[in-house]
């Protein structure tokens, strides 16, 4: 599939921000970005360390739609910042 389809080989977090766009994270010399709050930043925030929240729960502590709080857990999923289980999603 790699050679015939010209697909992407992707194995870490950082590779699939570049894949789509986003860049590189927020490094702690960038203050200007660092004032901001992304939607990532809100789906943080929402969540838990010690119980464990759904995508719905989730979305509606953080303002966002289901759909992009899914999307951002992935990532966050990716980076090892979040985890889940049966009960939902929790701050690793």
């Amino acid at each position: 599939m790699l050679r015939e389809l010209e697909a992407t080989c992707v194995t870490t977090a950082g590779e699939v921000r570049e894949l789509i766009g986003w860049g590189e994270l927020i490094g702690p010399g960038d203050q200007e970005a660092a004032t901001r709050t992304t939607d990532a930043t809100r789906v943080r925030d929402a969540l838990s360390a010690r119980v464990a929240r759904t995508p719905q729960e989730i979305a509606r502590r953080s303002g966002l739609g289901i759909a992009d709080v899914q999307s951002h857990l992935g990532m966050l999923y990716l980076d090892g910042a979040v985890t889940s289980d049966a009960a939902g999603w929790r701050l690793a």
